[in-house]
């Protein structure tokens, strides 16, 4: 008597020995890429946290205090990039003096 069920169940009904249709290894290898993009991303994205910020401020301003500088209330020390500034509407903005901030 033969079986109802004579080939064994399969995850998609795929055999073993079937062959790749013509639009698989191009999305195989689509979703391969772009799940390395997204580990290696988000393993190396910056850390953005508000204790991260406050922690590097509060080393900036006491930096500056150590050094016999004024802090100021309201005044961001940690800041790496730079400022810009803008004379009126529709200016170019430039990069402001560090210098003339350190001394304020």
């Amino acid at each position: 008597h033969a079986s109802p069920f004579a080939k064994p169940a399969t995850l998609f009904n795929e055999q073993p020995g079937d062959k790749w249709e013509g639009w698989e290894p191009a999305t195989y290898f689509t979703y391969t890429v772009a799940t390395i993009m997204l580990v290696v991303g988000f393993a190396t994205k910056p850390d953005t946290t508000i204790e991260s910020w406050a922690h590097d401020e509060a080393l900036a301003r006491l930096d500056r205090l150590d050094k016999g500088l004024e802090v100021k209330f309201g005044v961001h020390y940690s800041q790496t990039e730079p400022s810009f500034t803008k004379e009126e509407i529709g200016a170019v903005p430039e990069v402001a003096d560090d210098e003339d901030a350190d001394d304020e």
